[in-house]
């Protein structure tokens, strides 16, 4: 097997093993089909909306092998097809009974803590309600327990990914300069800056780089 696709399987497996707990710790005798609904922005760039198409399919059959979770899907909050409204209703038709939903952001925004969880009905704040009605997003209206994974930076997976791209790419650890570019947003930026700068460290230790140069671009 190819060293990609070898690095694209350990990426996915880490995915699920990532999500499965927050579907079996619910209370696993009385859930015995999760659902996993993976929801990211969206883009009006189409390609970027089919690369998260094709990551969700691997992690389908990498779970066809492992069988942890009932049905996988994908949405788009706010742009591309299919929407949280219908990624959920497709878990509900294909006889899952209940939600595992997983804002796929690098980290914490509003969009993480305050849309997502007025889309799948978790909470109901006017003003966001408002918000979502202005932007056309339809509110999903599930009949399962669901429950919202943390973000990325809250996780290993983030420096796991740093650390892998770096590996990939650095000839002369010792010789190179690691260059991080973020967007981070102004209401979260205490929580998320020290995350990133934590992920980017930890790949240039694993590989021996000595220089960090890190540009950060605050939005919002």
């Amino acid at each position: 097997m190819k060293r990609s696709s070898v690095k694209k399987m350990s990426v996915m497996s880490g995915l699920l093993l990532f999500f499965l707990p927050f579907a079996l710790n619910i209370n696993a005798k009385e859930y015995k089909k999760p659902g996993l609904l993976i929801i990211s922005h969206g883009s009006s760039n189409q390609e970027a909306n089919n690369k998260v198409e094709t990551m969700v399919e691997e992690m389908r059959k990498e779970n066809n092998d492992k069988n942890y979770f009932h049905a996988i899907e994908n949405a788009f909050l706010e742009v591309g097809a299919p929407t949280v409204k219908t990624g959920v209703e497709r878990l509900q038709k294909a006889g899952c009974d209940m939600i595992v939903a997983v804002p796929f952001f690098t980290s914490q925004d509003g969009h993480t803590q305050e849309d997502i969880p007025v889309v799948l009905g978790l909470s109901s704040d006017p003003e966001i309600l408002a918000e979502l009605k202005e932007e056309g997003i339809e509110l999903a209206n599930p009949k399962l327990p669901v429950v919202i994974t943390k973000t990325l930076n809250e996780t290993k997976l983030l420096r796991n990914f740093a650390k892998s791209e770096v590996d990939s790419m650095s000839l002369k650890g010792k010789e190179e300069t690691l260059v991080l570019v973020s967007l981070e947003k102004n209401d979260y930026k205490d929580i998320v800056t020290p995350k990133i700068a934590e992920a980017a460290k930890y790949a240039a230790n694993a590989k021996g780089i000595k220089k960090l140069q890190r540009y950060l671009f605050l939005a919002g």
